[in-house]
Parts: structure tokens; C-alpha cells; sequence
């Protein structure tokens, strides 16, 4: 079994569904791992929403694994009425978004509820910010699976596993649209919606074969 791993989305439609047609994905026999931000700052995350949800349905959630980014936390707060900081970061534009649809965002708190915080099989930890050091993965904090930067991708010890993560894009760690690889953590947003590329790494048999990559239309 192939896994392609994408993160941070970010509402850039076009490039997602470009990227699923280079990767040649085929979830009859592959998995797909999604690292969570499917929503807010580009220009479509209605559509992005619509897409994740078809293909999780389709395909079942052992092919097709949907994890909560901590953009889809603060939708949830704002959904709940428990946070403001939704509007900060793009949310504004993806709830007129929804309503451009016909839709409006509440209706998906649901589904944005059921999204895990991370995943893991025999080779990898999959995570959308990152795990802190010396905590077993099933007492990590919600917060910091989901905000955690600095302490994690930059920490010299290595994990148990290698973890791949997003949240952080590698334009401001390394200044370049490429994944970061450091002490077995692989970070792969790639920085889409700041005009660089959504990536899609390939996994085989524990080994990252190949990085698969579309440059964004508009930013």
C-alpha cells in the first residue's frame, strides 16, 4: 500500500485537485493522509470541504484519513461561540464562502468535530503541528497537536517514530517551497497559500519515495 500525505490546503481547490491527478491516487489500494487547514485564507475552502468529505465517504476512514488542523479547531470554537480569533485568520472569507454556496458553516461543526488530532501506523506518526517531546502520543495535549511549532520541528532529539507534520510552512523555516526534514520530523506545508506549493509526500513500505508538488494559481 502507497500513502500520499497533503496538509494545509487552505482552500486552494484547484491546486488540490491537480495535485490528487499527479499523484495518480488510486484509494481502492492507497491510503490518503490529510494533515488538517482544509479551510480558510484561498479562495475555495467550500469546495475543499466538499471534496475531503466525498472521498472519506467513498472510501472508507482506513483509506482515507482526515485529521483536525487547528484552523478546523477555531471554526469549531467560532461555530460554538467560544472563540473569536476565527476572524484573524482567513475565517471571514471562508464563512461568506459558504454562504456564496448555499451553505453555511455551522452546519459542518460535525464533521470538523469528528476530525482526529492524529494518526499512526507501524512507521509514522501523523500530526498537523507536531507532538511534544517526552509526552506518549495518546496523553498529547490537543493544543499542542494542533499549534505547536518551535519546540517540536526544531528539537534535536529525535522521536520514536518519525513524524510528519504540517502547520508550519518550510518558506519560514528554510525560505523554500520544499519540505523540511529534520531528526526523523518531516514538515510538508509547503506553503500554498504564500504563493508557493502544495505537496504531497509518497510513502512505501516506511520510506518516503517520492514529494509530489503543484505550484499555486494565486496566493
Amino acid at each position: 500500500m502507497k500513502t500520499f500525505v497533503i496538509s494545509d490546503v487552505h482552500g486552494f481547490f484547484k491546486e488540490l485537485e491537480s495535485l490528487l491527478d499527479v499523484i495518480e491516487l488510486d484509494l481502492r489500494c492507497d491510503r490518503l493522509v490529510m494533515l488538517g487547514d482544509y479551510i480558510d485564507r484561498g479562495p475555495d475552502s467550500y469546495l475543499v470541504v466538499q471534496k475531503i468529505m466525498e472521498l472519506e465517504q467513498k472510501f472508507g476512514k482506513d483509506h482515507v484519513v482526515l485529521l483536525r488542523g487547528n484552523h478546523e479547531q477555531m471554526a469549531i470554537n467560532y461555530c460554538e461561540g467560544t472563540g473569536s480569533s476565527f476572524f484573524y485568520n482567513g475565517g471571514d472569507e471562508t464563512i461568506h464562502d459558504f454562504h456564496r454556496n448555499g451553505d453555511n458553516l455551522v452546519n459542518y461543526l460535525d464533521f470538523f468535530k469528528s476530525l482526529r488530532t492524529y494518526f499512526e501506523d507501524e512507521h509514522f506518526i501523523y500530526v498537523h503541528a507536531g507532538i511534544r517531546s517526552g509526552v506518549r502520543l495518546a496523553e498529547q495535549r490537543d493544543h499542542d497537536l494542533l499549534w505547536i511549532r518551535e519546540e517540536f520541528y526544531l528539537n534535536p532529539v529525535a522521536e520514536e517514530k518519525p513524524v510528519i507534520f504540517g502547520h508550519t510552512s518550510s518558506l519560514f523555516i528554510t525560505g523554500l517551497s520544499q519540505p523540511f526534514v529534520y531528526q526523523g520530523r518531516i514538515g510538508i506545508d509547503t506553503g500554498c497559500y504564500f504563493g508557493g506549493c502544495l505537496s504531497a509526500v509518497e510513502l512505501v513500505e516506511g520510506e518516503l519515495k517520492k514529494v509530489h508538488q503543484v505550484r499555486a494559481e494565486a496566493a
